[in-house]
Formats: C-alpha cells, sequence, structure tokens
C-alpha cells in the first residue's frame, strides 16, 4: 500500500508496525487491517538536510496521530547509525503465500497517495468495533512495552511470514517461534533498552497484559457495546462560568505578626514571597504559621529581661551599630610624702663597696692558685657523686 522498500523504513517504524500486528494477532485475534493502520498513523517524510530529497534509508516514519487511544510506546528519539549496519539477504520463494516481498530497488521510496490518506472511520463499521475494542484495552493498562515484550519473548518475528495467528501460540515448541532460546534476564535487559526507552533503575522486566494464546480469548463477534471503549479521546472540560467559592470553602490566610524592632534584635530576616489569595497552598500556609511562631518567640517587646538567652552582647552590638566601650581601670590615689621627712637616694651600683666575700683576690703565687682551686673543687660536689 506504502510502496516502501524494507531499508526506506525507520527502525521506529518497523517498531510500530510490529507492534500493531501482535495488537490484532495476540489481542483481538483478527489479521491486521491496514485502513486503522492509517487511522492510528501519519506519515512524516524523512529528507535530506542539504538537497531537500527524500532520504534513502528511512524515507519515512510512522507517527501515532493526536486524539487516538492507542498503547503508547516510548521510542527513541532516533536511532544513530543504523543504515550502516543495514543488510538484506535473498528471499525464499513461497508459492504458497501471496505477501512476498517486492523486487529490490535501492533508493528513496516514492511518494504516493496512500501517504497522506485518513480514513474516516463511520465508513467502515467493523474497523470502528475494532477501535473502540482496542480503546477497552488500553483503559485496561495495555501498553507499547507490553506489545514488544509478548512478541519478544516469545521470539515470534511479527512481520514473518506465519501460518497461524499469534494467538495459536502453544509453546516453546511452536514453529513460530525463531529459535528455541530463552533469554535471559540479562539478555532481555539490554536488548530491550536498544528497541525502546527504558528508566536506567528499572532492570527486570515483566509483561503487564499479554497476548492470549492457545487458542484463548473472546472472538470477535462475541463482544457487545458493554465490552468496547471510547472511539477518541473525550478531552476533560468544565462549566464556562464556575460559581465563586463561599467563604467557608475558601482557604484561611494566616499572616504573620509584625515584628516590633529593637537596637538589641538586629535585622529581621528576609521572607520569601509567597502567594496570598484564596487558593494559598499548604506549603505557603506553613511557611507562614512557623514564621509566626518564631517572630512569637523571639519577639523582645515583652521579653527585655531575657533577650540574652537569645543573642549575646557582643553580637547585639555589632548589629545595632554601637561600637563597645572600653572600661578604664580607675588610677591609684597619689600617697602623699611629708616635708619632714626626707627620703635619700639610691645609690648607683657602681658607688656601692662589694663585700669582703664577693672580691677574689688573683695572685701570681701557685700555691694560692692550687689552694683557691683546692678549696672551689672541694666546695662544689663532683658530677659523679
Amino acid at each position: 500500500m506504502y510502496q516502501l522498500q524494507p531499508h526506506n523504513i525507520s527502525p521506529n517504524s518497523v517498531l510500530a508496525i510490529s507492534n500493531h500486528v501482535t495488537l490484532f494477532e495476540g489481542h483481538l485475534r483478527v489479521k491486521p487491517d491496514l485502513t486503522l493502520f492509517q487511522f492510528y498513523f501519519s506519515v512524516k517524510k524523512e529528507t535530506m538536510p542539504k538537497t531537500n530529497t527524500l532520504a534513502n534509508f528511512g524515507s519515512v516514519t510512522f507517527k501515532l496521530r493526536r486524539d487516538r487511544i492507542y498503547p503508547q510506546t516510548d521510542r527513541h528519539e532516533s536511532v544513530r547509525y543504523w543504515s550502516s549496519r543495514f543488510f538484506y539477504v535473498k528471499e525464499t520463494e513461497m508459492p504458497a503465500s501471496t505477501r512476498n516481498l517486492p523486487p529490490f530497488k535501492d533508493g528513496p521510496a516514492a511518494e504516493v497517495s496512500a501517504w497522506n490518506a485518513n480514513p474516516h472511520l463511520s465508513e467502515y463499521p467493523e474497523v470502528e468495533k475494532m477501535a473502540k475494542w482496542i480503546s477497552k484495552l488500553v483503559s485496561s493498562g495495555l501498553t507499547g512495552k507490553d506489545l514488544t515484550m509478548s512478541w519478544f519473548t516469545k521470539r515470534i518475528q511479527p512481520l514473518q511470514h506465519r501460518e497461524q495467528l499469534m494467538y495459536l501460540y502453544s509453546g516453546g515448541k511452536d514453529k513460530m517461534r525463531a529459535t528455541k532460546d530463552i533469554l535471559s534476564s540479562d539478555a532481555l535487559d539490554k536488548r530491550l533498552r536498544v528497541m525502546i526507552k527504558v528508566p536506567r533503575e528499572v532492570h527486570s522486566h515483566a509483561c503487564g497484559h499479554d497476548i492470549y494464546t492457545g487458542g484463548a480469548g473472546p472472538s470477535f463477534d462475541s463482544l457487545e457495546e458493554k465490552d468496547l471503549g471510547f472511539l477518541v479521546r473525550t478531552p476533560i472540560t468544565g462549566p464556562s462560568n464556575p460559581e465563586p467559592a463561599s467563604d467557608a470553602d475558601e482557604a484561611e490566610l494566616v499572616l504573620p505578626s509584625k515584628r516590633k524592632r529593637n537596637s538589641d534584635s538586629g535585622k529581621t530576616p528576609k521572607r520569601g514571597r509567597g502567594t496570598f489569595g484564596s487558593k494559598t497552598s499548604s506549603i505557603t500556609t506553613k511557611s507562614l504559621e512557623k514564621e509566626k511562631l518564631r517572630l512569637k518567640e523571639i519577639d523582645t517587646s515583652t521579653k527585655e529581661g531575657e533577650i540574652e538567652q537569645f543573642f549575646t552582647r557582643a553580637k547585639s552590638s555589632k548589629k545595632s551599630g554601637e561600637k563597645p566601650k572600653n572600661k578604664v581601670k580607675p588610677s591609684p590615689a597619689p600617697m602623699p610624702i611629708t616635708p619632714e621627712v626626707e627620703v635619700p637616694p639610691k645609690p648607683a651600683p657602681s658607688m656601692i663597696p662589694p663585700k669582703e666575700k664577693d672580691v677574689i683576690h688573683i695572685d701570681d703565687d701557685a700555691e694560692n692558685v692550687g689552694g683557691s682551686r683546692k678549696d672551689a673543687s672541694a666546695s662544689t660536689p663532683s658530677t659523679e657523686e
């Protein structure tokens, strides 16, 4: 329908087609419908930056339309260098299959009318019923990650030719499996991150809404209107002119009390800019209550005697701008001297006559010298003693 070669489809678009096939075959139990695919997805042209021509690799990207109730897939914005790893293998001719690949043609895709198609489901009653069924599945919690996990853990290639639909999958020995190997949790985590966005802290993955297997599940003809959902999203709207809230419904506004400034109390702390009005947030109200209690505790107008337990004298003097006064010790009173008593002046040290014991006589007589040495040694204890 779109006249696209496999290399003309970007990896994100291949994922979108694979999940769409899984949604229909595994959950709706019917073959995929291209009309409904056009209802959900639009075509975005991918052009080269310099020539403004369609790119050869990834000519188009399928994007989900707005206001469509469809399993959301958190895809990567771009897959870099994917074209350098792209390759073709020779197709095996299958006479029983009517969906063979088109002949290989190297080059960008050529635009056709299907790229701009946006069908109205009112013209297709059965397709509209499928869309409502999908809406019901999405409301029950079905996501794009669940679709990817369903075909990836069962090792089924959704775009590969199969003789049966996915809901008839019978287990590990089913012919639908591309391999019998089972992926470990680490291998599944690494491969899943390549295809879709996964938070860094999440490393274990589980499928919340798996596909039907073994032929189970409701049939399309047995569905009733109560089993279906809405076709498009219903916008949440309110009354155009809502009634004003009464005084009892309005949030009580708690304003901080005015603080009386004191020279020793310092500067008043800055307050944050709150939102005052009838819709005061709870956070603002709590902060105002704390501010009111704090101001009440440090109010200096009624606690003049207790001001020292909040502020020291050194800090209060600095904050008030006053310079601390240095205390001057009182000088002792001068002692009067009577004129009758004369205080003799102290003689100089050189004028004081030395005492006899402080005088050392030096003679040339060896005996006196030896005697003096002997007396000195006798008076001074030896080191050994």
